[in-house]
């Protein structure tokens, strides 16, 4: 045993004073005994003190979370808790939950936002439990969306032309969405299972999703799931008499929860899809006018239903051209704007009565072969209701556009209290009968805004809300040395954004030269597509002898980001998901370069979620929203203690946010002059 390593525990303890009395009378279901919290604590502190034999570091902030997961295990309360890169977070939280898994034999989940967490979660539990002794089975679970649906598959490739392209693409042996990366998004939503029949369907001794659904019923030890697989089963009933698929569950973790309220708002989204009343309401007026029925005439009804879609249509086209005059690409917004008027409702209304009219009709003749049609007919209604009753009432409703294709989304306005409601709402009656709880820990590299900043997470998942049994630890710092690794370029002399066209023809020569600098090493990160393509079309696919690659358009960016990584001295164009979805150690990737501050784009869920500040708006949503998205970016620089590079960023607005951003980001030395930042390269031997 070294002395360091015991220093360390020692004064984590002391700082946390883990010697207080927690040893008290037991409140909730899933709390431990005096006898088994000590074992529990002292399993946790040998592993720590003797990490080094399994050829780990000692990590201050790792053994300072571990305790803090301790304490959630100890008090049952929920936990959010922000640990930097480099802390070792999964190891800080999968520790105590294994010890306490080897004494109670209760499952646990890890929720996360990515595949290539859950891959790398599944190792991770797997050379743990080795070194511990602790056998359990470990599934990954995901939700029901990244599955073929075999049904809708077969009704897919009904269609000749869909069978003639897509038949080949096919092999039930193979029904997990990473099996078919070529298959694009809009396409893969064709076949996958959006919702399910379970035993009834006639496909589900063959369905990957049902089997893998059974399975989970019956683990002991470790699941880890998706964030959305997670809030769908809390949405099945987190109540006494709730349909949950993870029954016998204590602990939760919400790995990278910063992704949470957009997770829970997309669980809770729905399409409205107009012309789908079609066929329904075809075969019920059929059904009605074989029992002498001619009151429905389809063909009216019909017109009524496509004067609704021109309308909706051309109001888009005007949305479009008011973006379009503002210089704004609708490649780069994230939905449009939903406009209501009169019209709109108006029709709505009368369509969604007609149909209510024709399935009470219907109803009348009411028998085993109409209820699949009456349901659809109950559905649609609904959908007319809601469209009906316009942005006035409880939902927020966007337009995303495909080509000429308008899709209608909406989602509850309150995202906020229906996470409250997934997460910390326990009913009286569940409190009455002693329910045990589901204990939750929220955690990820960004948490944060500023300075041990919750606020706006918080806020986002309703943890506002919570009167007691919840505890919001400090940040606990990534252990990298950023002051001597790490330097930040603002570049002042670069045209204002809004000045689009000038901006991007000073964005490209600034590019090329950072670039050259660092002999390629370099991931350019932009928030507009339509900015990425412009760039690369202008520089190409080579500058020099330094290959560049841009992202691609489906949704497995793995070949591309394979290219870069084994290719030290290229470039990578990228913007979405490799804001964070990026792990590359050593020096492929030296030189991140973020080409404009990540504020939100067009998007009506952030505008409506600033109309809720008034004057305040800005600063209260789209400033945190850009230093949690910047603080991500940042994060894909030093991934290891032996990473050395420079971050640029190419907006001349950063001095007006320079205060919180160096509050918010690890790097703090920050410099406007392009000769330091080449005396850093030089110094650092980037350019090799």
């Amino acid at each position: 045993m070294k002395s360091i390593n015991y220093g360390i525990i020692e004064g984590a303890l002391k700082e946390k004073n883990m010697f207080k009395s927690y040893f008290t009378t037991l409140k909730k279901e899933n709390r431990l005994n005096k006898e088994d919290l000590e074992t529990l604590y002292s399993n946790i502190d040998d592993y720590f003190v003797n990490c080094e034999k399994y050829g780990l570091q000692v990590r201050e902030g790792q053994v300072n979370m571990a305790l803090s997961v301790f304490d959630a295990i100890e008090s049952a309360d929920n936990l959010v808790i922000e640990a930097g890169v480099g802390i070792g977070k999964s190891y800080a939280y999968l520790i105590p939950l294994l010890y306490y898994f080897s004494l109670t034999k209760k499952s646990f989940i890890i929720s996360t936002s990515t595949i290539a967490l859950q891959e790398q979660l599944e190792k991770d539990i797997a050379k743990l439990s080795q070194q511990l002794n602790i056998e359990l089975d470990v599934v990954i679970a995901k939700g029901m969306t990244n599955f073929i649906c075999i049904n809708r598959l077969e009704k897919f490739l009904n269609n000749p032309i869909n069978k003639s392209k897509y038949l080949k693409e096919f092999d039930l042996e193979k029904q997990d969405r990473k099996d078919y990366p070529r298959i694009k998004d809009n396409m893969w939503k064709e076949v996958n299972v959006d919702h399910c029949q379970y035993s009834k369907c006639k496909n589900c001794d063959n369905c990957e999703f049902y089997k893998r659904r059974n399975l989970m019923k019956n683990i002991n030890g470790a699941i880890i799931c998706n964030h959305d697989l997670l809030i769908e089963d809390l949405s099945r009933g987190s109540g006494l008499y709730g349909r949950n698929l993870f029954k016998n569950v204590a602990f939760i973790v919400c790995d990278e929860a910063h992704n949470l309220e957009n997770k829970v708002r997309s669980a809770k989204t729905k399409e409205i899809k107009i012309n789908s009343v079609k066929e329904p309401l075809k075969i019920a007026i059929g059904i009605l006018e074989k029992r002498n029925n001619y009151e429905y005439n389809y063909n009216k009804i019909i017109s009524v239903l496509e004067k609704l879609i021109e309308h909706i249509n051309q109001n888009v086209l005007i949305k479009i051209k008011e973006l379009n005059d503002k210089g704004i690409d609708i490649e780069d917004c994230n939905g449009l704007e939903f406009h209501f008027d009169k019209e709109v409702q108006d029709l709505s209304t009368k369509i969604a009565t007609i149909i209510n009219e024709v399935n009470n009709s219907v109803q009348l003749f009411s028998n085993k072969d109409t209820e699949d049609l009456e349901e659809q007919l109950y559905e649609c209604n609904q959908m007319f209701q809601v469209l009906a009753s316009g942005d006035k009432g409880n939902h927020l409703f966007w337009i995303e556009r495909k080509g000429k294709r308008n899709t209608i989304y909406y989602a509850p306005k309150n995202i906020d209290e229906i996470a409250y409601r997934l997460f910390f709402y326990k009913d009286e009656l569940m409190q009455l009968v002693k329910a045990p709880n589901k204990t939750f820990i929220f955690t990820s590299a960004t948490l944060s805004v500023g300075k041990d900043d919750f606020s706006y997470f918080l806020d986002n998942i309703g943890a506002n809300k919570v009167k007691e049994g919840l505890t919001v630890e400090d940040s606990y710092e990534s252990p990298y040395d950023y002051d001597n690794n790490a330097l930040l370029y603002s570049c002042s002399d670069i045209a204002n954004p809004k000045n689009k066209s000038e901006y991007l023809e000073q964005l490209v020569d600034k590019i090329k030269e950072l670039i050259i600098l660092t002999h390629g090493k370099a991931l350019v990160l932009f928030t507009s597509k339509s900015d990425m393509k412009y760039v690369y079309e202008k520089i190409g696919n080579k500058l020099d002898d330094i290959n560049i690659y841009i992202q691609n358009d489906g949704s497995s960016q793995d070949i591309v980001k394979n290219k870069f990584k084994n290719d030290i001295n290229s470039v990578l164009f990228s913007t979405g998901i490799f804001w964070e979805g990026i792990d590359i150690k050593g020096m492929s990737l030296s030189n991140l370069i973020i080409a404009r501050l990540p504020f939100p784009v067009v998007d009506p869920i952030m505008e409506y979620k600033k109309s809720l500040y008034g004057d305040k708006g800005f600063d209260k949503v789209y400033i945190p929203e850009m230093l949690i998205k910047l603080k991500q970016g940042v994060g894909r620089l030093i991934r290891s203690e032996a990473d050395k590079g420079i971050v640029c960023i190419l907006d001349s607005r950063l001095p007006k946010y320079e205060k919180v951003v160096k509050k918010t980001l690890p790097i703090k030395n920050m410099t406007k002059s392009i000769e330091e930042i080449k005396q850093f390269i030089y110094k650092n031997k980037i350019n090799e």
